[in-house]
């Protein structure tokens, strides 16, 4: 409008001048009127000529010089005006769940970047009936800023993601970080995703209630069964993939990393963790129907009924003299003490067996997760212990009243063991919640509200708002944002 605007103002003075000029100087004015319009009209070009706006061509020249006294530049490169600009590495960028910059020819330039961030805003009440204190506070539970895509080839995938946690006084981790290859498609001419190799810091296969993604939750957060038996996210290197002979396809990954529940802490030779690595894997397959995305809630409201089974183990030996931070991760029912704390003196090692088995169902705006944990505690070597066996279950189950707008749903998860008692008797934890939850724009903007239960609560987790030794009820409100 700028440029147009230029051109009448300028047409509009070459019109008062031959007007106001005498008949004789009549062609001279006229030609010089024309002159000006000319320039302007030679101005609104170069305008017209400036940096494509974000989301058109990028134009990328490389030019050479030297020292500022001549210089060399690609062909079509040099013109200052950007009229012979070549464009040699052109991206788009767009919106497709994420802000996504990807090139204009794959082939030409492999690589693609998407850029997503979400937060649980989230108010927390809890109204103690045991020796910790009341809870009444609001908190940005997850604030995330993510990165992924691919480079060099859409093979070479990648991964990257920040955190910031009102309860980590606001401090941001690198809290995943990791490289995907999928070698088979790419090295040995195999169907995408039968086998890769990740390296990097990630979510070590094992458990169904880790591996799907927080924003993809039916409650505010995890089980208690789930986050006590779990091993979180390490560093190391994992081999993954799928059967296609068979006619149901597994999925499978296993994993050799730093120990197991060692998200947070130093390597090695900085003394928090020992010197054994940690082994784990997972498989599951979806038995029937098709599954689609991976969320507890059935939000996809699926037609036909959809079934995934699966299972994990994990196994690391736990070095207590070179790995005290590592070695205390583990707790005990119902106490939630760590076992090291509890442990006759003179234990240096113990061996750490966990195995998993789930089943989920979706039908039509129903929902129903299934979960069975077993952890071993062996092996313990300075000392007299026997063997402790601790056993849990997550049964989890919601329904969609508005399709696709307003969820109901309830769990219950349990824990008995007796690592507490160093195996003279059984004590156990238990965890009733219910909830509703209101998709105002699918998991892109959603509210909930969840009420929980708890007694001899075994874990010391933030985010789910539990102390060791909980009793009492957890009233929280969450709403969670994503772009």
């Amino acid at each position: 409008m700028r440029h147009q605007i230029q051109i009448l103002a300028g047409l509009i003075c070459a019109i008062i001048l031959v007007a106001d000029r005498p008949t004789l100087a009549g062609d001279e004015e006229l030609r010089n009127a024309l002159n000006r319009i000319q320039t302007l009209e030679e101005q609104v070009a170069r305008l017209n000529q400036s940096p494509a706006p974000l989301g058109s061509a990028i134009v990328h020249c490389d030019c050479q010089t030297d020292g500022g006294l001549g210089g060399s530049c690609g062909a079509g490169c040099g013109s200052t005006d950007g009229s012979s600009a070549k464009t040699s590495h052109p991206l788009t960028a767009v919106y497709d769940g994420g802000f996504v910059l990807k090139p204009v020819d794959a082939e030409k330039t492999p690589f693609s970047m998407k850029i997503n961030s979400w937060f649980q805003a989230r108010h927390s009440y809890f109204d103690s009936e045991g020796p910790n204190p009341d809870q009444n506070d609001f908190e940005f539970e997850r604030t995330r800023l993510s990165f992924s895509g691919y480079a060099l080839t859409p093979d070479l995938e990648y991964f990257f993601q920040l955190d910031g946690d009102d309860n980590q006084n606001q401090r941001i981790d690198l809290l995943d970080y990791f490289i995907s290859y999928d070698i088979g498609h790419d090295q040995l001419g195999q169907a995408a995703g039968q086998l890769g190799i990740r390296v990097g810091r990630w979510k070590i296969p094992f458990n169904r209630s880790r591996h799907t993604s927080g924003l993809n939750l039916q409650f505010a957060d995890r089980s208690m069964a789930g986050v006590f038996f779990d091993i979180d996210r390490s560093v190391g290197v994992s081999l993954y993939g799928k059967t296609v002979e068979t006619s149901t396809p597994v999925n499978w990954e296993f994993a050799l990393t730093n120990g197991i529940r060692t998200n947070g802490v130093r390597p090695n030779r900085a003394g928090d963790i020992d010197r054994n690595l940690g082994i784990s894997g997972r498989v599951y397959s979806d038995v029937l129907g098709g599954w689609g995305s991976d969320y507890e809630s059935d939000i996809a409201w699926h037609d036909e009924l959809a079934v995934r089974l699966g299972a994990g183990f994990a196994f690391s030996r736990e070095d207590i003299t070179d790995g005290p931070v590592e070695a205390s991760r583990q707790r005990v029912v119902d106490s939630g003490a760590t076992l090291v704390s509890i442990l006759p003196g003179g234990i240096n090692a113990y061996n750490v067996s966990l195995f998993a088995l789930s089943a989920d169902f979706r039908y039509q705006g129903w929902s129903l997760s299934t979960e069975y944990f077993f952890r071993n505690l062996s092996s313990f070597s300075g000392g007299s212990v026997p063997e402790l066996t601790d056993q849990g279950f997550l049964i989890q189950s919601g329904y969609f009243v508005v399709p696709k707008k307003w969820e109901v749903f309830g769990r219950w998860s349990r824990i008995v063991g007796d690592s507490a008692t160093l195996g003279t008797s059984d004590q156990s934890a238990d965890e009733v919640a219910g909830g509703v939850a209101w998709w105002i724009k699918g998991r892109n903007l959603k509210l909930l509200f969840d009420v929980t239960r708890v007694n001899g609560t075994p874990i010391n987790d933030s985010a789910l708002g539990f102390l060791p030794g909980d009793d009492g009820l957890l009233c929280r409100t969450q709403l969670q944002f994503l772009f």
